[in-house]
């Protein structure tokens, strides 16, 4: 299993399914907090509903103001898990391989917002 997100920039972010839904959580609770557009939350969260073995996300089926909120979105909720460490963690030697993961997401959406 692994989690996919093709970006407008032409590049795409694959990574171990656990990581793609645990960046993707992250980026959702930022959203709920700030109220965001409902219509994105429900993009963002539909794919729950697949099998676990299809974990992607098209980001050139957002508009560009749902593009904005989920790269800004997505900034934020990495800061806030590299504020936070580990905590909570299962196993938290799985952590640092979550946040190089997350951490490359953010930087190609920086670049796609270019």
């Amino acid at each position: 299993m692994s989690g996919y997100i093709s970006l407008n920039n032409g590049k795409n972010w694959m990574v171990a399914g656990w990581a793609y839904r645990g960046a993707l959580d992250q980026i959702c609770k930022v959203l709920r907090e700030k109220n965001a557009d409902s219509d994105l939350l429900e993009f963002l969260t539909s794919e729950e509903k697949l099998p676990r073995t299809l974990q992607a996300l098209y980001l050139s089926e957002l508009t560009s103001e749902q593009a904005r909120l989920f790269s800004e979105a997505a900034g934020i909720a990495f800061e806030r898990c590299r504020a936070e460490g580990p905590v909570g963690w299962y196993d938290p030697s799985f952590f640092p391989a979550f946040m190089e993961g997350f951490r490359k997401l953010v930087e190609i959406l920086g670049e796609a917002g270019s």
